[in-house]
């Protein structure tokens, strides 16, 4: 009687290890699908922005007057529009146009070369578009507010590719040959505890292959890159804590880069946690506020960025930029060269070696017009890049 109470005590536990067993197996394949970031804090360089430091009006000693150079957008297919974003690859421009719905191809002296206008409901259309990266395959992903993004190729004209699905609506998007990193406003259900996140997928087959859920705060706007390519490296921008995270793996990232506003700074991470536009209000009208970072761009040799110094309902804003080489650093408040305007102080996209700024006509007063008409720059109603270095 013992050998059978034995028996049946065995195959009891057995099953009960056996169901453990395929229990184990499959939470290690539920993690293996929805895997979470991993941050690694090894190396993170700390910049301090002293609003103090800032120049009213910057002369010529921070740009290099030798480097500039205006490029006409010269087009017989009509007027470009609201130049939204602005793509440099192998040196030709992609301009996205979010009034006309559609993208322009210049090559490097500014000459039209083709552009992409398929806004429909039928294969190889869109419905909108919002956002647009290119790999380094030459394949332009158009990301609108719908999860469908059709993917194009730059070399051959623009034919259509197929679509990449993602999760959700996105708010921002990064392609390369491998991956497709995808910002989303809404989260999933175990995403409780942040408002934003990034989804990291194959380029190949479409498979999601982890997620970012750390995101809390990003304040949207004109000119606001989330994800910035660099040479061959990828980094993340995070609005909540003024901090720039390089992508070491597709689920590892690295803080690299903070900027200390002191204490002072805008309260972003406080913001999130007040519950009406009056305890918003109350906290921003005590003092003035600094931080805020906007238009951010990163060239092989230098950081850029617009951040605002606020006091309840108004703002001013400041502009910085950073050698990422000798660690030096300019801080101001506007810049008038040659009759520009402060838009100057906004270039929308880098080379990694140039920056770039769009300007139009309005931009520049007479007396730019005369003096660049002096050296032989002829301003009409063409829109124009502005390339240039910095040379701090």
């Amino acid at each position: 009687m013992a050998n059978y109470s034995s028996i049946y005590i065995f195959i009891k536990k057995s099953k009960v290890m056996r169901r453990l067993f395929w229990f184990v197996i499959f939470l290690s394949l539920m993690l293996a699908g929805c895997q979470e970031n991993k941050i690694n804090n090894s190396n993170i360089r700390s910049i301090k922005v002293n609003y103090n430091d800032a120049i009213t009006i910057i002369d010529t000693s921070l740009i290099d007057i030798n480097s500039i150079e205006y490029i006409p957008l010269i087009s017989k297919e009509g007027v470009i529009g609201e130049v939204s974003q602005l793509l440099v690859v192998d040196k030709h421009f992609f301009i996205l146009d979010k009034q006309q719905k559609c993208v322009w191809e210049f090559d490097s002296k500014g000459v039209f070369q083709r552009k992409l206008s398929r806004h429909g409901k039928g294969p190889g259309e869109y419905t909108g578009i919002e956002r647009i990266s290119i790999s380094e395959e030459k394949t332009l992903h158009v990301m609108g507010t719908v999860e469908t993004i059709p993917k194009y190729d730059v070399r051959d004209g623009f034919p259509y590719k197929g679509n990449f699905y993602s999760s959700q609506a996105p708010i921002d998007i990064l392609c390369t040959d491998t991956l497709v990193f995808v910002l989303y406003r809404y989260v999933p259900q175990e995403l409780k505890d942040t408002s934003y996140y990034i989804e990291v997928f194959n380029q190949r087959n479409g498979h999601r292959k982890g997620y970012f859920p750390y995101l809390s705060a990003i304040t949207e706007g004109f000119g606001d890159d989330f994800f910035i390519k660099c040479t061959d490296s990828i980094y993340i921008r995070m609005p909540h804590n003024d901090t720039i995270y390089k992508v070491i793996d597709h689920l590892e990232v690295a803080p690299s880069y903070y900027f200390d506003f002191g204490k002072d700074k805008f309260p972003n991470e406080q913001l999130l946690r007040c519950n009406s536009i009056e305890e918003k209000e109350a906290l921003l009208k005590d003092k003035i506020h600094h931080g805020k970072i906007s238009h951010f761009r990163m060239s092989e040799s230098h950081i850029a960025f617009l951040y605002s110094q606020v006091q309840g309902n108004s703002a001013q804003n400041s502009y910085f930029v950073y050698n990422r080489l000798t660690d030096e650093s300019a801080n101001y408040n506007g810049l008038m060269w040659q009759g520009l305007s402060s838009d100057f102080n906004h270039p929308l996209a880098t080379d990694g070696e140039f920056f770039y700024s769009v300007l139009y006509p309005y931009h520049f007063s007479e007396k730019g017009k005369k003096d660049l008409k002096g050296r032989g720059v002829t301003i009409d109603d063409t829109v124009y890049l502005l390339k240039f270095k910095y040379k701090i």
